[in-house]
């Protein structure tokens, strides 16, 4: 849990904050908590499973839209996600259309109406969260989240998206398996030794 005042920026080091900490923080305490990321990865959702069990299991509301964007979304994933809705108030829903989606937003609302809400670079994936260099900032003036907020609900009804569905997720596992890319270390470009993906 993240103590002291809440910072300006996420950039995932620590003179500023890990924006996996802060979600950490936000399911420990939030009401409601909206989220509309590009990338969801089995290894971001896994570092804070038992938080979001705890969260749902306590009455909190969940909305979070996720991308098929590039084919990088985990079926698996998604999969959790669909368990996890029926501990609670879980609205899921999945972009899948031609035009490339890269947003990430989190809002989160406490008890007593006062939100924040992170606008940036974190997927909600290991690197995202917590490893890789990210810029996320907060807003925290009401008619800033509000305009942010405004923003989510146009993404959130874009007529490429649809509530998560087991069918939805068969469909986009096709898609995604037929993409998957060779492993890098098989490419004859990268010397022996070379660069690990994450």
């Amino acid at each position: 849990m993240l103590t002291g005042p809440e910072p300006r920026n996420a950039l995932n080091t620590q003179s500023t904050a890990y924006m996996g900490a802060l979600l950490r923080t936000a399911l420990e305490g939030a009401d409601e908590i909206h989220i509309c990321v590009s990338f969801l990865l089995s290894s971001g959702l896994g570092l804070v499973l038992p938080e979001f069990k705890d969260f749902l299991n306590r009455g909190g509301r969940l909305r979070l839209m996720v991308s098929t964007y590039l084919n990088v979304t985990q079926p698996d994933a998604l999969r959790t996600l669909l368990i996890l809705g029926k501990l609670g108030a879980l609205d899921l829903r999945l972009q899948d259309g031609p035009q490339g989606f890269h947003a990430k937003y989190y809002m989160f609302e406490c008890a007593g109406g006062e939100r924040t809400c992170w606008v940036g670079s974190s997927n909600f994936t290991k690197s995202g969260l917590f490893g890789s260099v990210e810029w996320n900032t907060r807003h925290s003036g009401p008619a800033e989240v509000d305009a942010c907020e405004t923003q989510f609900e146009t993404l959130w009804a874009r007529p490429d998206s649809a509530p998560l569905t087991a069918s939805l997720i068969d469909a986009y596992e096709v898609r995604y398996r037929a993409a998957l890319k060779p492993d890098f270390h098989t490419l004859s470009i990268l010397p022996a030794g070379g660069p690990t993906p994450t």
